[in-house]
């Protein structure tokens, strides 16, 4: 019950029309409801309430990955476990090319990213963020080269590429930001993940040919991301030794990026 002292607040308007024994105005039931009304309104209030929260409620745990310091939240144990597999497979492959998570990882599923982005990594809370299988099919566009693959890869494709962010996320720079390098290794592992009849579909004829260091900068990234991934995985797969190359960029020994005035 909310009181008012009547004499402190005379212009205020009494609903029940009666003082209480301690001479106080009964707010207890608001105007312009009657008491019986109040009741109904209050009881379809606390169902409505309860409408929304029992969801809430019934969302399940994040799924921790066995043998890893990844959690993944999925919806579901099931589907969980499903994305757990494939971060063991994302990750053997990383480690391959001396990319290793050493951080604590979530990994969270959803309907929508913003920027119209497939996956998003926030460094500063160890979160990752991918569109769920069905949310990524339908967010690839009909002339997205993307298109070529199956649904499944390319899901895989873009946890790789999330979880090579998080495995280079505190590599050496000497300036502000080292964007190009890590997009680069991030889009050559992406690439690496798929088959190799399936990644071939998504090379273009015009750059059957010998990439060079400068065809794969930022301006680029921004332009025409699928060019960038063609060139980055053509340049990584040119090198003598391509994972040796990877190592050399994370040591800081090949730097990519350049100081932007």
């Amino acid at each position: 019950m909310t009181r008012t002292n009547a004499s402190a607040n005379p212009a205020a308007p009494n609903p029940s029309g009666q003082l209480d024994a301690w001479g106080w105005i009964d707010y207890s039931v608001p105007s312009p409801f009657s008491r019986w009304r109040w009741h109904i309104f209050v009881n379809r209030f606390l169902i409505c309430l309860l409408a929304i929260v029992a969801p809430l409620g019934a969302q399940s745990e994040p799924y921790a990955c066995p043998d890893t310091a990844v959690t993944v939240d999925a919806g579901s144990p099931e589907a969980g476990q499903e994305v757990c597999d494939l971060v063991a497979r994302a990750s053997t492959q990383l480690a391959s090319c001396s990319l290793e998570i050493t951080r604590p990882l979530t990994i969270t599923l959803a309907d929508s990213l913003s920027d119209d982005c497939y996956g998003q990594f926030f460094c500063e809370d160890d979160l990752i963020k991918v569109l769920s299988p069905q949310a990524l099919a339908a967010a690839v566009s009909d002339d997205s080269i993307y298109q070529a693959l199956p649904d499944d890869t390319f899901f895989q494709g873009i946890l790789v590429h999330e979880l090579a962010h998080a495995a280079t996320d505190d590599m050496p720079c000497p300036f502000e930001s080292c964007l190009l390098g890590q997009e680069y290794i991030s889009y050559a592992m992406m690439m690496q993940s798929f088959p190799d009849d399936q990644r071939t579909m998504l090379i273009e004829e015009r750059f059957q040919r010998q990439i060079y260091r400068d065809e794969v900068s930022l301006m680029i990234l921004a332009m025409a991301p699928e060019v960038f991934a063609q060139k980055a995985w053509l340049h990584f797969s040119q090198r003598p030794d391509p994972c040796g190359f990877i190592g050399q960029i994370v040591d800081g020994t090949v730097l990519l990026d350049t100081e932007h005035f």
